[in-house]
């Protein structure tokens, strides 16, 4: 009996375990499995509408003026008045610098002086040369007279030898009237070569007078055209050269804005301008609003440059701003039809971009077709082009890190 109950002792344990354990299990309810969520991110869409936008170039240019001359003086002179300040407009006629003129005035004087002597010895050849001409005759007559008077005495002088003393008289006679006339033949025939010499000399005085005149007439520095002084280089009572720096100005309705166009933007820029187009623009200075035309681009490109010049003519020449000024301007090319305005952020390299489709990022190849300014260019959005959108289509806007196909999102609110 001892050796059963040892036997079956630890059987009757073992059985009685197995049993309350499954007691135990059959009263405690089955464990709940929890479901696993898959992670989406949020983002944040716009819907898709397509349209004609413009893009527009931001720039930043220089205010110049391709008519900026200085006014210099014509004469050596002393500066009699100033009568304009750097800064003030100025009217086309104004007289900005007076010059003394008083030794201008001698010298007008004294070229008239030569004209007149001009004239006087011009009046006296004509005169001379009509006395010639009538001289002229009457010594032909003369010389022929002698002529004969010496053939009679050569025939009598054949029958008289004491006549020969006669005949000698004679030839003498006839040979000074030749003289005479071989003299006044020559003074009537010089009458052309003497009047064109007076008539240079007489050219040449007229031309030296109005010379003065001129330089005196210039003594008034006056402005050319309406416009406005940059700068005034003298003052009164002091001396300049010929050819120094009086004033300097410019035409204010000839003002321009300089600007690099990046050798990107190039071509966009020349084909709005093929075929007669033109490429519109506006600046902001002092908060008015200037719009601006672009005229032409730049014949030449400095070494190292990486654009070339472009020249934006102001529309509004009464609010121009300072020459030299920076200004930022916006220029607009021609409108691109069905293109779609993103923020930057929304693009992902330089052609993917993605839309939500049930759930997940539907990976967009697009095309950049420029970039468009709002709010004075405070904002700005991109303008893209691509067949895989369609309008109503929601677009990401919103930069993701790890964005790729497939990728399950939920859309902010």
């Amino acid at each position: 009996m001892a050796r059963a109950r040892k036997i079956l002792l630890p059987l009757v344990f073992l059985a009685a375990g197995i049993g309350g354990f499954a007691w135990f299990n059959a009263r405690t309810p089955p464990p709940v499995t929890a479901a696993v969520e898959q992670k989406t991110w949020a983002v944040t869409v716009e819907e898709v509408a397509k349209g004609t936008a413009r893009p527009a170039l931001r720039l930043v240019g220089v205010v110049e003026s391709p008519h900026r001359t200085d006014l210099r003086a014509a004469v050596s002179a002393e500066v009699a008045a100033v009568h304009v300040l750097a800064g003030e407009t100025v009217q086309a006629g104004q007289a900005l610098v007076q010059l003394d003129d008083a030794d201008l005035q001698l010298q007008l004087r004294q070229r008239e002086a030569d004209v007149a002597e001009a004239e006087a010895s011009l009046a006296s050849e004509k005169i001379q040369f009509e006395a010639d001409r009538k001289s002229l005759a009457r010594e032909t007559v003369l010389f022929e007279l002698a002529q004969k008077d010496t053939e009679r005495l050569r025939r009598v002088v054949r029958s008289q030898s004491e006549a020969e003393a006669q005949l000698d008289r004679s030839r003498s006679e006839l040979q000074r009237a030749g003289l005479q006339l071989v003299a006044r033949q020559l003074a009537v025939d010089g009458h052309p070569a003497r009047m064109a010499m007076l008539r240079a000399q007489m050219a040449r005085a007229e031309a030296l007078r109005d010379q003065a005149l001129l330089d005196l007439r210039r003594t008034t520095v006056a402005a050319k055209a309406d416009g406005k002084v940059t700068a005034v280089h003298v003052a009164a009572a002091g001396r300049v050269a010929a050819g120094a720096a009086l004033v300097t100005m410019f035409d204010h309705s000839l003002v321009e804005v300089r600007a690099q166009i990046p050798d990107r933007d190039l071509p966009r820029v020349r084909r709005a301008l093929a075929g007669g187009g033109s490429v519109a623009g506006e600046t902001v200075v002092d908060g008015a609003r200037l719009a601006l035309t672009l005229e032409r681009l730049a014949a030449d490109v400095a070494p190292g440059q990486g654009g070339v010049d472009a020249m934006f003519r102001l529309a509004d020449s009464v609010q121009a701003p300072e020459l030299g000024r920076v200004v930022e301007l916006f220029a607009r090319l021609a409108p691109e039809p069905a293109v779609v305005a993103v923020p930057r952020q929304a693009l992902y390299g330089n052609s993917k971009m993605f839309k939500v489709v049930d759930g997940k990022l539907a990976a967009v190849t697009v095309r950049l077709a420029g970039r468009t300014f709002t709010n004075g260019g405070g904002d700005s959005r991109l303008l893209v082009r691509s067949a895989q959108l369609d309008d109503g289509d929601l677009l990401v806007v919103s930069a993701l890190p790890n964005a790729v196909h497939g990728l399950p999102v939920r859309i902010a609110r």
